[in-house]
Order: C-alpha cells, then sequence, then structure tokens
C-alpha cells in the first residue's frame, strides 16, 4: 500500500468518535454476546439485558454506568430504535453494521439545531401523552 492510501486510512481513522469505535468493539467481543449482539443480519444491534450491560460493559469502555447516556449518545449519532419482536433494545444505524467497521467514518454528529428540534419534539411529546389507566372527567 502507498503512502497516501495509508495516510487517507489513518486520518479516516483518527476522526472517527471513541464512543463508536467503543461501541463497535463492545459488539465484537464474544465475551458480550448473552448480554448485546449484531442481529441476525448484522444491519442493528441488540442490548439483550440492558441492566448487565450498564453494569458489566459501560464502565469497563466509558466513564460511567448510566445506560440512558449510552441511549442518548447513540441518539445524537442518528441511531434508531427499531422494533425486536421480542421486545429487547434494538438499535440501527446504515453505516454501523457488523464486519464493516470502515463505515464508521461516515457516521456524524446531528447537528445543535438537529438534537435541539428533537428535545423539543420529546418534550411536547410527553405534554401529550394520555395515562390510558387514569379516568378522564369530562365536566358539563
Amino acid at each position: 500500500m502507498d503512502n497516501s492510501k495509508e495516510n487517507l486510512i489513518l486520518q479516516q481513522q483518527s476522526s472517527i468518535p471513541s464512543f463508536l469505535t467503543k461501541t463497535y468493539d463492545i459488539l465484537e467481543n464474544s465475551n458480550y454476546s448473552d448480554i448485546i449482539q449484531w442481529n441476525q443480519d448484522g444491519k442493528a444491534f441488540i442490548i439483550k439485558k440492558p441492566y448487565e450491560f450498564a453494569k458489566k460493559i459501560l464502565p469497563k469502555y466509558f466513564k460511567h454506568n448510566n445506560y440512558t447516556s449510552f441511549i442518548r449518545q447513540l441518539n445524537i449519532y442518528d441511531f434508531h430504535k427499531i422494533k425486536n419482536e421480542l421486545g429487547k433494545h434494538e438499535f440501527k444505524h446504515n453505516f454501523f453494521q457488523k464486519e464493516k467497521k470502515h463505515l464508521l467514518c461516515e457516521i456524524k454528529r446531528k447537528s445543535i439545531e438537529q438534537q435541539e428540534q428533537l428535545e423539543e419534539n420529546n418534550q411536547i411529546q410527553s405534554q401529550y401523552k394520555i395515562n390510558l389507566y387514569q379516568p378522564i372527567i369530562i365536566h358539563n
């Protein structure tokens, strides 16, 4: 490989956020497959045991054991939670795939405006959620 190709690869790897590389490394570690693993087609990953993931794995790779913070980071990088038949936590990003670590350089953070809009939408949604178990009282 000539120097220009090698330099380009090194430059791309250094521009990949550590959150993404650490998350990818976790998934590549077969010791964790009972807690977190790639889905069948390798285009998403499943956190099968969130509590164990937070207590056993997060502190080894990150400076915390906060599952919510991990999910917030996924949202910042535009990962999407997808429906899983078993009710497990499954997340997808088009450039985060098994055996395609080279695609990580394509993943970008959402802009500040996108993040603020998402937070605002979430706040609005939570204000209008109806508790289905709480009786609704209608006054005439």
